[in-house]
């Protein structure tokens, strides 16, 4: 969801400098001659910082004065500013320099490799109005900026660096500067930092700013209520961070989510971002009043209750993320009419999808997995003309609910992932005496599709209950053998395209392995006979934290859980058993297995169970 601001940022320099200072030819030849110790002071940066490996026509050595220095901006007889973006910086920017320096207005050094500490002197640059130093390999603590009351722009973007695995290499630590002490400030950018602190509660104060970008970092606290009076804003993203409480008004915020303009034709989506935190409370009503809004999220929060039943007085939004939330209630009944991608997963919500959102014709992306949706589903597809992906797994839909939708399903330049759904019966419990005759019953409450093949499973031994191939099993002379928890899934082989996806889909999306194998979740049953049972006594059958795949290069099968799996079996499409394994706390498995589609039937160390579709490509 995150657009990174390096062209934003490169071309708001280009026009500081041409607002405050003119052309940067006619700024160079403004004034020749400043302080010894100011020239003295960019020779020493030039030579402590790896002059000689700069980018073609930045040789100062070579240059016959400071006013030929290319990227130095010379006015009034100082140095107002250093522009040296991405020219191949390198080493420690000595602390002397910055001193040297009192008239310094903008400072540009992002995109270099400068190591080493942030200079303290930084924050004594009290004149300074534009300040990037992101995407260097700076260390240790942020100097304090709060002294900087005239900056218009601000950026200190990936301060902080991680590794494929996540592990941080290189970090400065320090909190989120105190902005509202910058009146004039603009543009502040400071994703990927890792910075901790609040949002200052007189925020409010910064009337001038466009775009606050603060994209994970570890700020807590709330978006002070004061925010609503940064009428500016345009782009505000606080996702992924630690950020609490309700979600103010923000209904004087007219020209939140509308396109910023960043001149010669460039653009910036304007966005709401406010995912990936612990807000609570309802969905934010005033979002409904930013009419310039094209990107929201409110995803992955802790955000309860309904969601608006009219959300077409969003018209310009194309993108509506409320996923990973505990809403509640049906889904919206009435869709923007230039929405693209729209994103509802893990929530609670009920009924079936409305035939109204065939309105919303600019729809591609649907996402409702993980909800408790039923109900007969319209072909809404037919004028959905770029509709090429609806996820509905995890829900409680039947193969018959999508009928009439056999057209979409077999288009191969379309994603149709139905996957498991949830058990549509709850957990059965029967206690019985030895030798007695007992009966589940799996047979599906709604319609079906005539094409439907049960399966019966021994959760506990992880074994396929022989011959169990009907809607119901029946246990005669039951013996404490029996005492078990078991599992019926329903397959059936007119749901999904049984045809190769194209190359260019399989590079876009990934591939997973319930968006190739329909399956329908009957519920368990647990067996006591005798007062006894043969598994936990008090299972925790969520399972959202798990995944299960495999790497058909390393040969593994690999499980990603956060609690250790104690016994798994891998059975195929016709329910032969190809293994069973008892991890024993490994994460990675050896295990050779043909190329095809599986079902992973497996028990956790905490009691939980799952049953997991798995493809092997």
């Amino acid at each position: 969801m995150y657009a990174k601001l390096s062209h934003l940022y490169t071309t708001i320099l280009a026009s500081l400098l041409l607002i405050c200072w003119g052309s940067t030819s006619s700024s160079l030849q403004a004034q020749s001659v400043i302080p010894a110790s100011e020239q003295a002071a960019l020779l020493e940066l030039y030579d402590q910082c790896g002059g000689k490996g700069w980018a073609d026509g930045y040789n100062w050595r070579a240059a016959s004065g400071p006013d030929k220095y290319e990227g130095v901006i010379i006015e009034g007889g100082h140095v107002q500013g250093i522009v040296l973006d991405e020219v191949g910086l390198t080493g420690q920017l000595p602390e002397s320099v910055l001193a040297a320096l009192p008239e310094l207005r903008f400072l540009s050094l992002s995109n270099n490799k400068l190591s080493g500490a942030i200079p303290q002197a930084l924050g004594s640059l009290t004149k300074l109005e534009g300040l990037m130093i992101s995407h260097n390999l700076w260390t240790g603590q942020l100097p304090s900026l709060d002294n900087l009351v005239n900056l218009r722009i601000l950026h200190l973007a990936n301060l902080c660096q991680k590794d494929a695995n996540g592990e941080i290499i290189l970090e400065v630590t320090g909190t989120l500067p105190d902005i509202s002490r910058m009146p004039n400030l603009e543009y502040l950018d400071a994703s990927y930092s890792n910075l901790s602190g609040q949002l200052p509660a007189q925020i409010g104060l910064c009337k001038k700013l466009q775009v606050l970008e603060l994209t994970a970092n570890q700020l807590t606290g709330p978006i002070p209520a004061s925010i609503n009076e940064c009428t500016s804003l345009q782009i505000l993203s606080v996702q992924d961070n630690k950020m609490s409480g309700e979600i103010p008004d923000l209904s004087n915020l007219q020209l939140l989510g509308k396109t910023l303009d960043l001149g010669m034709g460039a653009t910036e989506p304007g966005r709401l971002y406010l995912n990936g935190n612990e807000f609570t409370g309802p969905f934010p009503a005033s979002v409904l009043e930013l009419y310039n809004l094209v990107r929201f999220s409110c995803a992955n929060n802790k955000l309860t209750g309904p969601l608006p039943t009219d959300l077409r007085v969003l018209d310009v939004c194309e993108a509506f993320f409320a996923d990973h939330n505990q809403f509640t209630g049906s889904l919206p009944q009435y869709l923007p009419t230039k929405l693209w991608y729209l994103d509802l997963g893990h929530n609670q919500f009920t009924g079936s999808i409305p035939a109204t959102w065939q309105e919303a014709t600019e729809l591609g992306k649907i996402t409702l997995s993980h909800n408790n949706l039923t109900g007969s589903v319209p072909a809404i597809y037919k004028k959905l003309k770029n509709l090429d992906m609806i996820d509905v797994r995890s829900c409680r839909f039947s193969f018959a609910d999508f009928k009439a939708w056999g057209g979409f399903i077999k288009n191969k330049e379309c994603m149709f992932r139905f996957g498991m759904q949830q058990a549509y019966s709850d957990l059965h419990q029967e206690s019985v005496a030895s030798g007695s005759d007992v009966t589940f019953d799996a047979t599906y409450p709604g319609s079906l599709i005539g094409d439907e093949h049960y399966r019966w499973y021994n959760m506990t031994t992880l074994q396929p209950v022989p011959k169990a191939n009907e809607a119901k099993l029946t246990l005669r002379g039951v013996t404490k053998e029996d005492a078990c928890r078991y599992v019926c899934l329903i397959t059936s082989a007119k749901m999904g395209s049984t045809q190769p996806r194209s190359a260019l889909r399989a590079a876009e999306d990934e591939v997973e392995a319930d968006n190739l194998q329909p399956t329908l979740h009957s519920g368990y049953w647990e067996l006591t006979v005798d007062g006894y049972f043969n598994g936990t006594d008090t299972p925790a059958p969520s399972v959202e934290d798990l995944r299960v795949y495999y790497d058909s290069e390393a040969q593994q099968l690999h499980l990603e859980s956060a609690v250790s799996v104690t016994s798994l079996m891998i059975v195929d499409l016709s329910g032969a058993v190809v293994a069973r394994l008892e991890p024993s706390g490994a994460t990675a498995l050896a295990l050779q297995l043909a190329t095809g589609k599986y079902v992973v039937l497996l028990n956790r160390a905490d009691g939980s169970y799952a049953t997991v579709p798995l493809l092997v490509l």
